[in-house]
């Protein structure tokens, strides 16, 4: 399926490169697709139901089967792409750019997420321009 023969040492490397750039992009927008997902999932609620169901759950239950995900993965899932998407949108074009990867992504969404909106923004500005340089224990720090 790959042939990497007559790729050159540093080719191969370039490939790869270029491989995580074209994954991280893909990630940002998914977690786009997914927060679009949950925006519309409220109206796909009958009338009453959301007693008993809510638009997170909906959502959860819809891209779940999609990512092969379990319900609670799914869950995790619309909750980092509404953070993403709403609260730390810099995070997500920082992904989207393959300047961070998903982890420091996450790292930053976990570091900021019981503070205020406007905190969060402070922080995300703070951490945003060395974050893709560090490891992410490091930037938990």
């Amino acid at each position: 399926m790959f042939d990497f023969e007559g790729v050159s040492d540093d080719g191969l490397v370039d490939a790869l490169r270029e491989s995580e750039t074209v994954v991280r992009a893909a990630q940002a927008r998914q977690f786009a697709i997914i927060a679009e997902v949950r925006a519309r999932a409220g109206s796909w609620i009958v009338a009453g139901g959301e007693r008993f169901v809510s638009a997170v759950d909906v959502a959860a239950a819809e891209i779940g089967p999609v990512l092969s995900l379990s319900r609670h993965a799914a869950t995790d899932r619309v909750a980092l792409a509404e953070a993403l998407t709403g609260r730390l949108p810099g995070t997500l074009a920082a992904l989207g750019a393959g300047e961070l990867d998903l982890t420091r992504a996450r790292v930053i969404v976990a570091a900021t997420d019981v503070l205020p909106a406007e905190r969060a923004a402070a922080v995300e500005a703070r951490v945003l321009p060395r974050a893709g340089c560090q490891t992410a224990p490091a930037l938990r720090e």
